[in-house]
């Protein structure tokens, strides 16, 4: 979470810029995490706990940023559907040996989740 809070502006908010930084920040803390002896298998009791903590963090400050934005669709829904885009992205990024720039998979990534949540967007 402190890697986090240091690169985003002071009271973020549910933007493309910000989502950005959350991608790019959940790339370069799973590629300095286990990753580096082995690729998790998601089927480890130990890695299945450490991805669902992550998953939460994601989702948890996504609803943040949400509820500064709109009431609709549920604050919730919208956090948790985009939290497990970004999370599974990088998440994908890093068992597929990181095959492009953390930078290219946030350009790819907000490229799609931008047309989906462009109404939600401050």
């Amino acid at each position: 979470h402190g890697m986090l809070s240091r690169r985003l502006p002071e009271n973020p908010t549910f933007t493309l810029v910000n989502l950005r930084i959350l991608l790019l920040t959940i790339c370069d803390y799973l590629d300095g995490f286990v990753w580096r002896c082995h690729v998790p298998s998601a089927h480890g009791s130990d890695e299945m706990i450490m991805i669902t903590r992550m998953q939460d963090e994601v989702q948890t400050t996504l609803l943040a940023w949400v509820r500064q934005s709109y009431p609709t669709p549920p604050p919730e829904m919208l956090a948790s559907t985009t939290s497990w885009v970004i999370f599974g992205a990088a998440f994908q990024w890093v068992r597929e040996g990181r095959q492009s720039t953390p930078e290219h998979l946030a350009d790819q990534v907000l490229g799609v989740l931008g047309t989906g949540i462009e109404a939600y967007l401050k």
